[in-house]
Formats: C-alpha cells, sequence, structure tokens
C-alpha cells in the first residue's frame, strides 16, 4: 500500500515534542511525589496502619525481585514485602470507606468534588466557551472573527472555569495542601 503522507511510523518524527528542561523536570518530579505522598496519606493515614513485612521464597528475576534479599546460586532468595494492614478492626472498618472514587468526591468545599460524575463548573465553562465561539460565526457583523472563533471561545471557556473553581473553593484546596506540608515538616 502507498501512503501519500509517508509511513505512519514516520509522522512521528516530524511532531516537535517539547524537550523540557532540567528543572522543568525536577519541578514534574517533585509535584508528582507530593501528589502521590497526597494521596497515600489519605488512603492510608499512618495513624490507622501499620506495616507488616511478609516473608517467604522468591525468585530474584521474578516478579518480586525487588524485594529479594540473599538469593542462593540458583537466584532464590527471601522476599521481604512491606505492605500497609488496618492497626485494628476501627481502623479496618474506616479504610474501608477511603477507595480512590472517595477521595476525589468526597467533600463538597474540596478541590475534587464533583457533582454525580461531573464537574458543573466545567460544563459552565464549556457553555460559555461555545456559545462565545458561535457568536463569531453566526453573527455577520463578527464574521472578521470567525476564523479566530475556536481561539477566542477557549479562551473565554478557560478564563470562565478559571473565575468559576476561584470562586468554588480551589483557594481552600490550596489552603488544604499547605496543612499538610506543615504537618510533614
Amino acid at each position: 500500500m502507498i501512503w501519500p503522507l509517508g509511513k505512519p511510523d514516520d509522522w512521528l518524527q516530524h511532531v516537535p515534542f517539547p524537550q523540557p528542561t532540567a528543572a522543568q523536570r525536577d519541578a514534574i518530579a517533585a509535584a508528582a511525589k507530593e501528589l502521590d505522598a497526597l494521596r497515600t496519606n489519605w488512603l492510608n493515614p499512618p495513624e490507622w496502619t501499620k506495616t507488616e513485612v511478609l516473608e517467604f521464597p522468591g525468585s530474584a528475576d521474578g516478579p518480586w525481585k525487588r524485594y529479594v534479599h540473599d538469593p542462593n546460586a540458583k537466584g532464590i532468595g527471601t522476599v521481604r514485602y512491606p505492605r500497609v494492614v488496618p492497626k485494628d478492626a476501627d481502623a479496618a472498618a474506616k479504610l474501608k470507606k477511603r477507595t480512590l472514587t472517595n477521595l476525589y468526591n468526597d467533600r463538597p468545599d474540596g478541590h475534587y468534588w464533583y457533582q454525580g460524575g461531573f464537574n458543573p463548573n466545567a460544563v459552565w465553562a464549556l457553555i460559555v466557551g461555545a456559545v462565545v465561539g458561535m457568536v463569531f460565526v453566526f453573527v455577520p457583523v463578527l464574521h472578521f472573527l470567525g476564523a479566530f472563533a475556536w481561539f477566542i471561545g477557549v479562551a473565554a471557556g478557560g478564563g470562565t472555569y478559571w473565575w468559576l473553581m476561584r470562586r468554588a473553593g480551589a483557594g481552600a484546596a490550596r489552603a488544604e495542601r499547605a496543612r499538610f506540608k506543615a504537618a510533614q515538616a
């Protein structure tokens, strides 16, 4: 088969993917590490959990290889796998309610709270962006901006979303993250 634009594998060679600087990579890694710590701390609070170490034989080149200690000549060693378990029955009952779904749907004043599986602020922002974009296409006086309707609509929708989320309490989420950082220090 002859491809008019070359082979599909060649297409990505011409896409200018961004090349982050070392500082940007470090900032992304730090943000990801912080997010993981926040999520892990919410899912398994230290006051409700303890760490148990499971020990069993395992292969040094199997799925447990990073936990294998002192392998013999055949590559079989002792797996020491740390796992987080509830401290008691009360903590186990509380931890059953701690799921990723509940993390993002838990508190109405929280940063990740949604109603019925959608973010109403995002829906309003989408409507505003679409209406603003259509105005430039359907109003004859504004046809000269029709070529830019998509960009103007995206900017209007993005600005609306930013404003609605600020108004709805994204600042409270920042304060919550600051309290978590202060508790970690």
